[in-house]
This record gives structure tokens, sequence and C-alpha cells, in this order.
């Protein structure tokens, strides 16, 4: 809608009225089919009702293409002078530029329209402003009343909000309750194979898989739990490094998900070769997740260099260089988490 013509002190020439609502241009737009000026909102709401056309030439419309301001409408009507909306029921005499006037409304004139000032507490009250002190005065009791039933109403809230507040708490101690007595039961001696080996994970890789796997090939350990985390020896019996084609790799693996908990497992381990006639055994600890000068990372894995690159596949297959079991023709790699603590992801 427009400012009211009437309400302007010279009366305005027809062609800053606006086609749609025919009072005075309020937010000039120019179409840009037939360039013709009409009132931002007006123009908006006829596109929206009319099936997208232009009240002036027919021509399809869309809300999108009226962003061309008329300046030298908008700037012609901001300058006029108008009287207060207020002047035929309020008799307010106030009269100014129409781009002071939103200002008058707002803050000087005793005229306008407003709300209580204790309308957020119920007071539904719309009077002048010049009535609002013996409004105030006279209605002390009710806006008391009002305030006291607000702060019922607040009270009883904040008390809801307490009790749920304990709830949550209470379930989520349960919850935190069950993962500690989970945490407890996963570092209990590790199960199956690894149980009956004294706390130790065992892979066993007979002779002919380093004969016949393919590059880049694994072989894995069965998994097993510790400080809630599964773990597993991974094992590539002809290599895992394009430069290093035909040298076997061991890694200690984690099949803890980065992605999803993003920590690092700060770690205690012992990974080496077990046979009874040569034990190649290295001690080791740091942080899965960061780069070590010491360490290999692939995935989820971690190795020494001392155990990966070192010796050819057909020097380990050799039953005479010591690390094939004679009784079973097997490779054994033994693996020990000595401790695990999750800490901050370092990037």
């Amino acid at each position: 809608m427009g400012y009211d013509e009437s309400l302007f002190v010279k009366p305005l020439d027809s062609y800053w009225l606006c086609p749609i609502c025919d009072d005075a241009l309020q937010d000039a737009v120019e179409t840009p089919c037939c360039e013709k000026i009409f009132c931002y909102s007006c123009l908006g709401d006829w596109i929206v009702t009319h099936q997208r056309s232009c009240p002036q030439c027919r021509s399809q419309l869309d809300v999108s293409q009226i962003n061309k301001r008329d300046k030298r409408a908008n700037n012609y009507i901001q300058e006029q002078i108008i009287k207060c909306p207020h002047v035929e029921t309020h008799n307010c005499k106030w009269t100014g530029h129409v781009s002071d006037v939103d200002e008058h409304c707002a803050q000087g004139c005793q005229s306008a329209l407003i709300r209580c000032p204790f309308h957020s507490i119920g007071c539904n009250a719309r009077l002048a402003r010049s009535e609002l002190e013996r409004h105030i005065n006279e209605n002390v009791a009710q806006h008391l009343t009002l305030s006291m039933i607000k702060i019922g109403n607040m009270s009883e809230e904040m008390s809801n909000l307490k009790t749920t507040i304990s709830e949550i708490r209470s379930q989520q101690i349960d919850t935190l309750s069950k993962r500690v007595d989970q945490i407890h039961s996963d570092i209990l001696p590790i199960r199956n194979t690894t149980m009956a080996l004294s706390g130790y994970l065992v892979i066993t890789v007979p002779r002919h898989e380093f004969e016949t796997k393919q590059f880049n090939e694994s072989i894995d350990s069965q998994p097993f739990e510790y400080a809630g985390y599964r773990w597993k020896i991974r094992v590539f019996p002809r290599g895992d490094r394009d430069d290093k084609i035909g040298y076997p790799s061991f890694y200690l693996w984690s099949e803890h998900n980065y992605e999803q908990f993003p920590v690092d497992l700060e770690t205690r381990y012992t990974l080496c070769f077990d046979n009874k006639n040569h034990q190649y055994d290295v001690k080791n600890s740091g942080v899965l997740g960061a780069n070590f000068t010491f360490m290999k990372r692939i995935g989820n894995g971690w190795s020494l260099k001392k155990m990966n690159n070192v010796f050819t596949t057909e020097y380990i297959a050799d039953t005479s260089n010591g690390f094939i079991h004679c009784e079973d023709d097997s490779l054994h790699i033994r693996a020990c988490i000595l401790d695990v603590k999750p800490r901050k992801r370092v990037y």
C-alpha cells in the first residue's frame, strides 16, 4: 500500500500515484516489460494473485524481476509535505516531509497507537501515546496480578525444566555406567586364542602363503578387544609398497573408526616374530593417528621399520633362516598391547 493521498498538503499529480492502490507511491519500482511505476508491495501482491502477469500490459512477470527501484519517484515522494496519519482520529497537528513520518509516529506522535509496556505479561491494550500514563496509573492492580500469574507460570516451567534435566542426567549417568561396565568387560583377558597365549595375540602364516599371495594381498588374524577397541595383526606376505615388492610387511591394526570418533590412541605394545629358534622382539609406544619417524602408518595400522621391508619373502620362507616353525611349517607373529589411552586428535 502507498501513502494516503489525502494526507499530502499539496495535491499530487496522477503520475505519482500507484495504479493499483491509487495512493502515493511507496517504495516505487518499475516493471521491466512496460516500465510502469507501482508500489513494490502492491505489485508483488498483484503478481502472486494474478498468475504472474503485469497489471499494465499483462506480460508474464515474476516477483524476482521487480528489482529496479525508481529513484526519481521515490526521491520526489520523500520530499513532499505530509500530515500526521492520526490527524483525523486524534487531531495531531504535525506536518513534515514524508521521509520523517515514520520516525514521528514511532517516537514523537502523542496520537500514535502503541502497545501497553506490560503486553509481555498479558495486557493487550493498544492506546494513544498520550493516554499511556493514565492507562498505567489506572491499571496498577491488574498489571500486578498479571505479573504474579506470569511469575507463577515461569516458576512452574522452571520446576518442570529442573525435573527434565534431572531425568536426563539420571539417564546419562545410567548410560555412562553401562559404558564403564562394558569397558571393564572389554579389558578382561583377551578371548579365544589370545587367552590361551597369556594375553598375546598370535597370527600363524603358513609358509606356502609367502609363495602364493600376490603383492598387496593381506592376511588378518582373528580380532581381539582391548580397552574398548578392536585390534588385529595384518600381514602382507609379498609386501604393500611399490618400491619394496617381495618384502613382507607386518602391522598391529586398529579397527577404530577415526572419522566417527576423532581421537588418537596413545599405545604401548610389542610386535615380534615368535619362534623358539629365532625371536625378533621389538617394543614401542606412540600415538595411532600421528606420524612417527620410527613407525610406518598405513590406514589404521602401525608397524616398526625394523620389522617391515627388511627381509625378503624368500628369506623368511627359507626354513634354514630360523623364522619358520619346523612343527607346523608356519611363521608366527605375536602382538601384545600393554596400554591404550585415547587422547585429543593431533593434526
